[in-house]
Formats: structure tokens, sequence, C-alpha cells
């Protein structure tokens, strides 16, 4: 249905500035849906654009078509300034944010935000990679350390891992789950093991395992993963399991 309502109208145009620079110029102006089909909403912040000291030739885009401009930005290689409002009662300035995505990455830097070795440069303060087939998001919250201080894996994000039947779950869920319910020091670990024949092929696994380790830290769950796989999976013959996947941390909400 056509309305007859004026109603507001977000508009980018790509132009020249005063100085003869390119440049993008946003406004909004109001246009009934028989005007917008007609284009008059372009007229309109060309207009406006044109009071500003913007300079033709004019290319505009409207809210339908800025997807076009949002698909290139990963061909820019400079970053994205974003202000982040404050929400608390206070009065307090707003935090300039700057997003890069470039090489299949995305990462932040915030204002007043860093590393301990680049407080005078600025360093990401969180970067999500896709790497070795996982999503994840690192994280620096102490400025007195450059490493990374929380790996976020989203594997259990997965939209195949909705609503697992408990044989399809890693082995040893169940218990790591009831290890975190009573320790929340604890994480928990997803360690993909490999069965290997040391006799017949010790370089290729036979049969790979997924295998949840509630631990403190990667190096404890690779040895608990081990551990579990002796106990719990039966061999015949000689036989002997190692990691084929490193750790990888999940959330512990993934599973209910």
């Amino acid at each position: 249905m056509i309305s007859l309502t004026s109603t507001p109208r977000k508009i980018i145009i790509a132009c020249r500035n005063a100085s003869g620079s390119s440049d993008m110029f946003v406004t909004t102006v109001n246009a009934t849906d028989i005007e917008y089909e007609n284009g008059v909403h372009y007229d309109r912040a060309e207009e406006v654009a044109k009071e500003q000291g913007y300079e033709e030739p004019f290319i505009s885009y409207d809210e339908s078509e800025h997807s076009n401009i949002a698909r290139q930005i990963p061909e820019l290689n400079t970053p994205i300034e974003v202000k982040i409002s404050h929400k608390g009662d206070q009065v307090k300035e707003p935090v300039d944010a700057f997003i890069l995505i470039r090489e299949g990455e995305i990462s932040i830097k915030f204002s007043g935000y860093n590393q301990c070795e680049s407080i005078e440069t600025g360093f990401n303060v969180a970067w999500l990679e896709y790497y070795n087939n996982s999503l994840k998001l690192h994280t620096y919250t102490n400025i007195n350390t450059d490493e990374p201080t929380h790996n976020i894996c989203f594997d259990g994000a997965e939209n195949n891992k909705l609503g697992l039947l408990d044989e399809q779950k890693p082995m040893g869920l169940n218990e790591a789950l009831d290890e975190i319910d009573n320790n929340s020091s604890l994480l928990l670990w997803e360690v993909e093991i490999g069965h290997f024949d040391p006799v017949d092929d010790p370089n290729t696994a036979f049969e790979i395992y997924t295998i949840s380790i509630a631990s403190e830290n990667i190096e404890e769950a690779i040895e608990k993963s081990q551990d579990f796989a002796e106990n719990n999976i039966q061999t015949i013959g000689c036989a002997s399991f190692m990691i084929n996947k490193m750790p990888q941390e999940v959330n512990r909400k993934n599973y209910k």
C-alpha cells in the first residue's frame, strides 16, 4: 500500500567538498512513497549538499542502496570510526572506537585502551579471526600484558550444534559440566583426540574422537583428554592416543 505520509529517508552522497577533495555527505530528507519512487528524495538531498558547500558530480544512495557501499568497506584498508556513547547516569564523553576489516579479520581499537607495549601507537584490544575451521575472538583486558587475556571460541554456537542428541555430544561432556558447576574457575574445552596404531601407521589416526574436558588451561586440557581417552575408549591390540587438533575453549552455555 502506497503511503501519502512523508517519512524520513537517509541519503549518502558521493561528491566533492569545498576543497575539491572526494568526500561523502550524509543527510536525511522527507519524502512520500510516490516521491520516493520518482527520485524526489535524491533531488532534495543534493540540494542540501549544495547548501552545505559540497560540489557535483553527485552520486546518491538511499537506504535501499547503502549495502552497495557497505560491501566495499573491507577493500578500504582504513579504520571505521565509531563513537560509543556513555549509557550510565554520569555525564561522560563518548569513547572513540576504530573498527578495521581486512585480510579476513575484524579488529577493534578504543581510544585510551591498549596493550602494554603499544600505549603510544595504539593497538587492538579485540580481534576476530577464522582459523583452522574455528571462529575465535581474542581480547586484551589487561594493560600490563601483551598476550590475549581471553580467547573465545564460537564453535559451540554453530547452527549444527543446536539440539544435539546425547550420542552426538562430545565424550565426557556431562562429567566436564559437573566439574564446572562445582568449580567456577574451570573452563570447558573440546579436544580432538586421535587413535593411532604405532605399529601399523603411527602417523595417521584411524579413529578421531571429540572429548569435553574441564580444566584451568590448555596444557591441563591436553593431559586430561589423553587420560580420559586411555581410560574410556576400548582398544584392541597396540594403540596410543594423541592430540589430533589443539583444544578449543567453548562456552559452557552452549550445552544445557
